[in-house]
């Protein structure tokens, strides 16, 4: 300003210069403090009218001064007074005062200066308060952690806090006065940075209005973060760019909790929309659906969502719910549990629009968004749940209930759960049971082959039953009837193991029990004749190997019969076990006592050391049996026996044989007197000549058809009415009359004749039922014995299926009953011809059962359909307790085995009732009917059917 000054000086008058320089002194100062002012009140943010209004106090205080120099003083003082001001000028910066010119005091010169002075102390003082206001104001700006950056109209910087300085890197740099891209070169790092803040500038101004923007910058401690920067654009009046402040934050981590509850908000949008469960939305208020999903749409089966949202959830309901509630009370009182816990789950029942109704399972979930409170409600279709759930209570139910003992394990073995049968067998309750290993009941009977066997089974096809022993919680062993199976998952990985099993504790003693009859004789306990020839073959072989000889003793009891007809059966029964126990205890421990049944009685006697060794013990039998008996009523009974002696090798090389002697040699003991012993001689074959005139009469009879076929009615014992009958053949003989089956048969069966009499039988038997058929009687079954022999001589099954195709008779009306010695002497054929005739229909029964084997093998290995109990169980039942007994258990046992039943030889009401009580079968004897001939049969069938009503 000097040098502009000078020069105006030497251009203008003296006034003029004068008056300028005094004006340019007063505007120097003006100016001065107008800057600092402009700058502190720019920096305060202060607005435009406020700077506008100080801007014209400035200028209407110069424009006094000039005014007030012009009008007032004099050239020659203000020439001084300029000289002063020049001085002040380029003195320091320090402020001065004005020195009044000598003589100029009181004048107005002198109060100009005093004036000009009182204005700079204003003026000094205003800048040092605008000074104090700028320092506080740059302290608070510094304190401040977001950027703050002030910029003139060429982009220039002004002001910046420190975090604006420390983020670029600029904090040691002159920044004032540059712009971006001149302090782009301090910072390389923040080069790119400057520059897009420069770019951004331009936006802001060109947009003429405050702007935002996420700009990235780089941190010098944290890396690259995101601030949220807002620039505010100054204008002049004449449009011309003024300043733009610049603040900005960091927002990096409200950006990133931004960008995850966008991404949150947009999956779950996703998983609500592409979710396979069936979501929907609901205002609570008014149980309105308001959105819903595509698996919505799926399970509700609507084509679009308009159909579904306005809807409430009576809409898709029945009237009413599974309590009774009407199905809108129902849905409010869920809704408001929904609201007030947050949470609620319940059981519903839906209705389709075409009416069909199905069970849900709905979860009520309370939410808010966008200030609302909604209800996010998810659907399941349990129907098929609820009817599996239904079927698995009922599984449970049944498991519960039943008898049979069920054990389930885990995939390694250690009990889930037991059921109270378990418990009940085997005395561990659940809570002792459960997480063992089924080993707490091993009995130690198997071996471990045993269980290697069971498990190789269970894991190769899935399954294993069989027997098991185990031990019970009281260490008493057990038999049981086992099934187990693997249970797999979904993926074929065995999951559990199932173990469902029955004490057959009494089914044992019931087979130990038939076993020991089989071979047993019921009255007397003693083996019987089946058990004879086991234990005689055996004694046989044992003797060939030794070389040793053995006695067989047949005895039969003299005057028995009178004791039957005198005293009755069961006194007579009484003294067979009195015999029985009498001679066990006086016989050694290798003899063997037999039983064959009625009054005769075996001994076997090994280790024979010479011939005479056989007549000590006949006699010792003889002598002990003289002696008199004691039965019940105080009665003595006097009993003698005669004996038949065979010996081994010389008179049989088998049991067969030996018996056979043996019999005839009792046969000439009983010839000379009783209480006598006989060996077997040769001079005994008159007995065989008797049976060979036996054998010529029988084949004549065949020749001349003298076998008749008689026919035993068979009644129901559990309904009424005749439901088949027994063919039986009688033979009348021209000589000798009415021959007994009991004399006839076994001479039939021994000379092999027996296969062309049951021949004829058969061929008899199935021609009647096809007459009967014919006149309009329909039994249900004919019964007809077949002989072993006839398993011998020729096909049985093929002879049957010729007979029934050339009558055309039902084989299911047809029923063979076979006896157990035919199933024993001939196994494996006859299991055999007994499996054809199983396969074309026939039915197939075991005769005269108890009596012989009765073993439960070959009932199981048999396809058998019915059992006869022997008439000599019957006859004295129900007075007799063992032959009751002894008949209960055929009946529960075949029951068990779902076998029919027939009982033979009933002759009294009170054995019909008997039988009929314990749930029999069949029934048949003299009480019903007598073997009749075929015609009477007829007439005996319309009779009864007229009495029975039908």
């Amino acid at each position: 300003m000097s040098r502009s000054f000078r020069t105006l000086r030497t251009s203008h008058g003296r006034k003029q210069v004068l008056l300028f320089s005094l004006a340019t002194v007063a505007f120097s100062v003006s100016t001065g403090s107008f800057i600092i002012f402009l700058e502190s009140i720019e920096n305060l943010h202060l607005p435009f009218w406020v700077k506008l209004t100080g801007a014209i106090i400035q200028n209407g205080l110069l424009a006094a001064i000039l005014w007030f120099v012009d009008r007032r003083l004099s050239v020659k003082p203000i020439q001084s007074l300029a000289r002063g001001i020049m001085q002040m000028e380029e003195r320091s910066a320090q402020t001065q005062r004005l020195t009044v010119p000598p003589g100029h005091e009181e004048d107005e010169i002198g109060m100009l200066a005093d004036t000009i002075n009182l204005l700079i102390a204003e003026t000094e003082a205003r800048s040092q308060s605008l000074r104090e206001s700028e320092e506080r104001l740059r302290m608070l700006i510094d304190s401040m952690q977001d950027i703050i950056c002030f910029k003139d109209g060429e982009g220039r910087w002004l002001v910046a806090n420190q975090s604006d300085l420390r983020l670029f890197g600029i904090e040691h740099v002159d920044y004032r006065g540059k712009k971006d891209s001149e302090l782009a070169p301090f910072s390389p790092t923040h080069y790119d940075a400057f520059m897009s803040c420069e770019a951004s500038d331009e936006i802001a101004w060109k947009a003429g209005a405050p702007s935002r923007a996420d700009e990235v910058i780089p941190h010098p401690d944290l890396g690259l973060r995101v601030f949220d920067i807002i620039k505010i654009p100054m204008f002049f009046d004449d449009g011309r760019r003024r300043g733009l402040i610049v603040v900005g934050r960091d927002v990096t981590e409200r950006r990133r909790e931004e960008q995850l509850l966008k991404d949150s908000e947009a999956y779950n949008k996703a998983l609500f929309n592409d979710s396979r469960i069936a979501l929907g939305v609901m205002e609570p208020t008014t149980a309105l659906f308001v959105d819903c999903n595509d698996a919505a749409m799926k399970l509700y089966r609507v084509a679009n969502r308009a159909e579904l949202i306005g809807k409430t959830p009576e809409g898709v309901s029945p009237e009413v719910q599974y309590d009774g509630t009407p199905s809108h009370e129902a849905a409010i009182r869920h809704i408001e549990i929904a609201v007030r816990n947050g949470s609620h789950i319940f059981p519903w029942r839906h209705r389709h629009l075409d009416g069909t109704e199905w069970d849900a399972e709905v979860h009520l979930m309370r939410l808010s968004h966008s200030g609302r409170d909604l209800l996010l409600f998810s659907v399941e279709d349990v129907t098929g749940r609820k009817a599996a759930e239904d079927r698995l209570r009922l599984s449970a139910a049944v498991i519960a209930s039943t008898r049979d003992g069920v054990i389930i394990t885990d995939r390694d073995g250690l009990i889930v759960t037991v059921n109270h049968a378990f418990s009940e067998i085997t005395g561990f309750s659940e809570e002792e049971a459960v997480g063992q290993n089924p080993r707490i009941l091993q009995s130690g009977r198997h071996p471990k082959t045993f269980y290697q066997q069971m498990w190789h089974s269970l894991e190769e096809i899935g399954h294993w039953q069989g027997e098991i022993w185990n031990r019970r919680k009281n260490g008493e062993v057990y038999p049981q009837l086992s099934s187990l199976s693997a249970i797999h998952d979904e993926n074929g990985v065995i999951a559990y193991y199932v173990a469902v099993f029955t004490d057959i504790s009494r089914l044992k003693e019931a087979e130990q029990r038939l076993e020991h009859l089989a071979y047993h004789d019921p009255l007397t306990d003693l083996p019987n004749r089946a058990l004879l020839h086991l234990q005689m073959d055996h004694a046989l072989e044992k003797a060939r190997r030794r070389g040793t000889s053995l006695a067989l003793h047949l005895i039969d009891l003299d005057r028995f019969k009178d004791v039957n007809d005198g005293y009755g059966h069961p006194a007579g029964d009484e003294l067979l076990v009195a015999i029985a126990e009498r001679l066990r205890k006086r016989l050694r421990r290798e003899d063997l006592l037999v039983r064959l049944g009625g009054d005769e009685f075996v001994i076997l006697q090994e280790d024979l050391p010479e011939t005479g060794a056989a007549a000590m013990l006949a006699r010792m039998v003889i002598d002990t049996l003289s002696d008199p008996f004691s039965i019940s009523g105080g009665r003595e009974l006097y009993i003698g026996a005669s004996i038949g002696i065979a010996i081994f090798p010389e008179d049989g090389e088998d049991g067969t044989t030996l018996l056979r002697n043996a019999d005839a040699a009792l046969y000439q003991a009983k010839g000379q007197g009783r209480n006598m012993f006989h060996y077997y001689t040769s001079s005994l074959t008159i007995a065989a000549a008797e049976k060979l005139r036996l054998e010529g009469r029988m084949r004549r009879a065949l020749e001349l058809d003298q076998f008749l076929v008689y026919y035993q009615p068979q009644i129901s014992l559990l309904g009424d009415g005749i439901i088949g009958a027994e063919a039986l053949i009688r033979w009348i003989d021209p000589e000798k009359g009415s021959v007994s089956p009991g004399d006839f048969i076994p001479a039939a069966e021994e000379c092999g004749l027996i296969g062309a009499i049951g021949d004829r039988v058969l061929e008899a038997s199935i021609k009647q039922m096809r007459h009967w058929m014919d006149d309009g009687i329909h039994l249900e079954k004919l019964a007809i014995n077949i002989s072993p022999r006839q398993f011998r001589l020729y096909d049985v099954p093929e002879r049957i299926a010729d007979l029934l195709h050339r009558y055309n008779v039902p084989a299911d009306r047809i029923e063979l009953e076979i006896t157990e010695s035919a199933l024993m002497e001939h196994g494996e054929r006859a299991g055999q011809a007994l499996q054809t005739l199983k396969e074309i229909g026939i039915r197939l029964a075991i005769d005269d059962f108890g009596t012989g084997y009765s073993s439960l093998a070959y009932l199981k290995r048999f396809p058998i359909d019915a059992l006869k109990i022997d008439r000599s169980f019957v006859m004295d039942i129900p007075g007799d307790e063992s032959d009751a007994q002894i008949a209960q258990a055929i009946i529960a046992m075949a029951q068990s085995l779902k076998l029919k039943v027939v009982a033979e030889g009933v002759e009294t009401e009170a054995q019909l009732r008997f039988f009929r009580e314990r749930s029999c079968d069949y029934a048949q004897g003299y009480l019903i009917s007598p073997a009749i001939p075929a015609d009477k049969f007829a007439d005996f069938v319309r009779s009864y059917l007229q009495m029975s009503g039908f």
